[in-house]
């Protein structure tokens, strides 16, 4: 209990300016930050600190300090402390020339599973959504002594202790999104400018950018790019480079799993496209880079041209080499139109859900999943600054989806 002070007390006053001394000390030596309480008489084990700043989140390990004052020697085992109601299963520092109390805020701690999860829990209700309230906040705080609370104020003016907490810092959250979306932003330049979001080219003469978009693919992607940002923004608001839980592992080896084993099913069919490849090949185009510059000459007016005179196109083996020669390139390129149209992407979303006869439901499930999901991963993180535990229904859940995808792909043409 800490009791009201009277400076025109000798003893008290000499030790009321000790008491600042050592605190005046502790401020250039420590990165200490406490809590106000009223100046008066002098207890045993009464909190005693004048210093309002902030105290700083816990990705720069911020300390709470406070001084007890009183006679008796501390022990830092029967310290207990409570933030918000929480109960903080660290022990602290003690400075006992100074009975300096030095509590350290960092996230996730605590000797067992049950403690480290009562931590994070209490971290994510005081750091989460940092957007929905102020940036600095007033938290109160409770300290136990061998079990019995250690009051502050007076016995008719009690105080309630508390500090400031600044829940995130402007700087390092711009650059956890900067990061974030730089490698978003990656992903979707990649996977539009080449093959690596597509399926593979069965034949050489379509462009990696023309083909189609491949779901498997898709959703793998996506679950990186969710982790790598979720990751990236809690250890930006709270400094936990262990925010990574089994549950995002078993994510990324279903979404892994689904695409590998998807490019498999692809590479067993029989397809047609040795043949589309050899008549492609037969009218002088063979290779993606003669389909670009077929494309390019139709697009500037030069469709009348036959297209013997840009293109080498072989002799026809029963001699119809005349017939060869009367060839457009309008119809050199509606003939290549014809010829890959299985091949081409037809749209992001038509070639997620479609297959060679149109729409499916299980293309369609699996693409609603992963979007459902993959809110619902986002708001999570943003609220509780935790990887989301789905649980194992939901997780048994994306890995039926994903079979029954690769289940259906199977016959797919």
């Amino acid at each position: 209990m800490l009791a009201s002070r009277h400076p025109e007390h000798g003893n008290d006053a000499m030790r009321h300016a000790m008491a600042y001394a050592v605190l005046l000390l502790a401020a250039f030596l420590l990165p200490a930050h406490g809590m106000r309480a009223e100046t008066g008489k002098a207890t045993r084990l009464s909190i005693f600190s004048d210093d309002w700043t902030c105290v700083y989140p816990p990705a720069l390990e911020g300390n709470l300090c406070f001084t007890l004052n009183g006679t008796e020697n501390l022990d830092e085992t029967r310290l207990k402390l409570k933030i918000d109601g929480a109960p903080v299963d660290m022990t602290p520092r003690i400075i006992e020339s100074s009975r300096l109390v030095v509590f350290p805020l960092l996230f996730g701690v605590g000797n067992n599973d049950d403690a480290q999860n009562l931590n994070r829990e209490m971290w994510s209700r005081l750091l989460g959504s940092p957007f929905a309230a102020a940036q600095v906040i007033t938290v109160p705080f409770d300290v136990e002594y061998a079990g019995r609370s250690i009051m502050a104020g007076s016995e008719e003016e009690p105080l309630a202790p508390s500090f400031r907490l600044l829940r995130y810092e402007d700087e390092w959250m711009l650059f956890g999104f900067g990061a974030a979306l730089a490698v978003i932003a990656c992903v979707l330049y990649i996977g539009l400018r080449s093959s690596a979001l597509r399926n593979r080219s069965p034949v050489p003469q379509v462009a990696a950018a023309d083909l189609p978009f491949c779901l498997g693919k898709l959703q793998m992607s996506v679950w990186f790019c969710l982790i790598f940002a979720a990751f990236v923004f809690i250890w930006a608001v709270t400094g936990q480079l262990k925010s990574l839980n089994p549950e995002t592992f078993i994510l990324l080896g279903i979404s892994a799993g689904t695409s590998l084993a998807a490019v498999m099913v692809d590479q067993g069919k029989q397809s047609p496209a040795a043949d589309v490849e050899a008549s492609l090949s037969a009218m002088g185009i063979r290779d993606a880079h003669d389909a670009a510059r077929l494309k390019v000459l139709v697009r500037s007016g030069k469709g009348g041209h036959e297209a013997g005179r840009h293109f080498d196109i072989p002799p026809a083996e029963d001699g119809g080499q005349a017939e060869a020669a009367g060839i457009t390139l309008s119809d050199l390129h509606r003939r290549y139109l014809s010829l890959t149209e299985p091949y081409r992407s037809k749209g992001f979303v038509r070639d997620l859900i479609n297959d060679a006869t149109g729409a499916t439901v299980h293309r369609f499930q699996m693409l609603a999943w992963t979007a459902i999901l993959g809110v619902i991963y986002i708001f999570r993180v943003y609220w509780d600054l935790q990887m989301p535990q789905f649980g194992t229904n939901l997780l048994a859940l994306m890995g039926i989806s994903g079979g029954i995808y690769l289940g259906f792909k199977v016959p797919e043409r």
